[in-house]
Order: structure tokens, then sequence, then C-alpha cells
């Protein structure tokens, strides 16, 4: 199982059907979002498998990523970034 960290500043648009899609891969065990936003709780919906972290403040990208990664409960970690899109699939390569 891969867990994925994704920190985030903006929450951009299509970001939960990104989490979703992602999350809906069966090698991924968790996803881990922290949410750097001001205003925190831009995520209402509760999707299976996100760990939904709200800083409540701009924590920087390098310390949020290191926070996720000691929040992992799963061996193999992928770090992307909300301004990225990738095809899950990918994450077969992690597991091989």
């Amino acid at each position: 199982m891969i867990s994925v960290i994704m920190p985030s500043m903006f929450i951009p648009d299509g970001i939960v059907e990104r989490v979703k899609e992602v999350c809906a891969h069966p090698l991924v065990g968790e996803f881990i979002l922290m949410d750097n936003t001001v205003e925190g709780g831009n995520i209402k919906e509760e999707i299976p498998k996100l760990t939904y972290i709200e800083e409540g403040q701009n924590t920087f990208i390098n310390p949020a990523w290191n926070k996720g990664v000691k929040l992992a409960s799963n061996e193999l970690i992928t770090i992307c970034n909300d301004d990225v899109n990738f095809n899950p699939i990918i994450l077969e390569v992690l597991d091989n």
C-alpha cells in the first residue's frame, strides 16, 4: 500500500475529484491532505482513505511534506502537489 501526501495552500477547484480518483486506486492505502489555507476547512466531504489536516496557516511546503511523512502509515510514500494532475496508474510503478 502507498501513502499519498499533498500539501495545499489554495485548495484549487477540482481537488476533491482528484483526491477521490487517487483514493479509488487499489494500491492507495491513505491520502494525507495538508490544508495550509488560512481559513481551513475547505474539504467538507468525507472521503474514504483521506486524512485531512487543517493547519489554519501556511506552514510552507517542506514542513507540510515532513509532517505528512511522519503521519503516513505505509512504507511506500509518494508526495505530490495540488497543482499536479497525474494518472493514479503511475502508482503501480512504486509497487514493483
